[in-house]
């Protein structure tokens, strides 16, 4: 598996269009991206189901990426780190002074997904948004989103 080469999913453009994009709604949202890809299209194509995984599941910024984290397959930069557990307990939670620590932490967040409430064997470290494989933080155990 690590010597396979998975296709480019979404350009560099198609990315930073994608994380740009803030909506209230899911309506909105989906509007929103059928004017940004005329293609786009949720009941017949993964690329635009994958698209719509990306809005509402990353946050962050890839300027706060750690300078050296770049996808094993492609290269690519928007590197996303997942988390297992509540990223946002405290943040909802916490004491004022607990919650005002939290917005700071977050503020200076990576790319971020926080696709899970609990841990399992599945679970990988890093997520590609170009080609969308997932990766452990050894480079190893390489899956894609197909």
């Amino acid at each position: 598996k690590k010597n396979m080469k998975y296709d480019i999913i979404l350009t560099n453009e198609e990315v930073e269009k994608v994380l740009n994009i803030k909506c209230e709604n899911y309506k909105e949202l989906i509007q929103e991206l059928q004017e940004q890809f005329k293609e786009f299209n949720l009941k017949k194509s993964l690329k635009s189901q994958y698209i719509f995984e990306i809005v509402t599941n990353v946050s962050g910024k890839v300027e706060n990426n750690e300078k050296n984290l770049v996808c094993p397959n492609c290269k690519g930069k928007y590197v996303v780190r997942t988390y297992v557990g509540d990223l946002y307990y405290r943040l909802f939670n916490g004491s004022k002074k607990q919650k005002e620590s939290e917005k700071r932490k977050f503020e200076k967040m990576g790319l971020y997904s926080n696709p899970w409430a609990t841990g399992d064997k599945f679970t990988r470290d890093y997520w590609c948004l170009n080609c969308a494989i997932r990766w452990n933080g050894k480079n190893e155990n390489i899956i894609s989103y197909k």
